[in-house]
């Protein structure tokens, strides 16, 4: 299975494409990782097949080279714009997500249904609808980095990989998610 390296996690910060976006497509055809990217609202793939221009493996889910094409990257980012950034808890595994969704009510059923980080008891205990929801989720993640923890799951028989999870208290997220709404007015 294919890990994110080191350049790849560089080139997404200079691009401010938060890891909750980016999806292991590793073992899965374009069309597969397509349908998953689009169902999960995910912007970048790794673990695909290199471009032939410059060698690089993200690319984006209409299946482009990310690094060669920065802008493909920037237009699904403004696509993305406004959106809800949502502050999610399960109970049973003691793990918080933030996340970006355009229907949070849709995005939790999706979460609960898929199992998640290994867990179906997702509730959302804050949403707010913002203007460039995409950054202050990226925002959010960097400044709660210190409890992030990595859990898997499997679907349709593919081991994912959850990068956008946190070992902290619900208010906690919260109170962080709000200061950066305050601090991005």
């Amino acid at each position: 299975m294919a890990r994110i390296s080191r350049d790849q996690i560089s080139f997404l910060n200079s691009q401010q494409i938060p890891l909750s976006r980016v999806f292991n497509a590793s073992g899965m055809s374009r069309s597969e990782y397509q349908k998953e990217m689009r169902d999960l609202e995910m912007v970048v793939a790794y673990g695909v097949t290199a471009c032939e221009k410059g060698g690089h493996s993200l690319r984006t889910r209409a299946g482009h080279c990310a690094q060669c094409n920065p802008a493909a990257l920037a237009f699904l980012m403004r696509f993305e714009d406004q959106a809800e950034v949502y502050v999610a808890n399960s109970k049973s595994q003691n793990l918080t997500k933030i996340g970006v969704a355009k229907n949070h009510i849709e995005r939790l059923r999706t979460l609960n249904s898929h199992g998640y980080g290994g867990s179906s008891d997702w509730k959302i205990h804050f949403v707010a609808v913002t203007e460039r929801a995409g950054l202050l989720e990226f925002l959010v993640h960097q400044l709660l980095d210190q409890h992030r923890t990595y859990r898997t799951y499997v679907r349709t028989g593919k081991t994912i990989n959850c990068q956008e999870l946190f070992s902290c208290p619900v208010d906690e997220a919260i109170g962080v998610v709000r200061a950066a709404l305050s601090a991005h007015k």
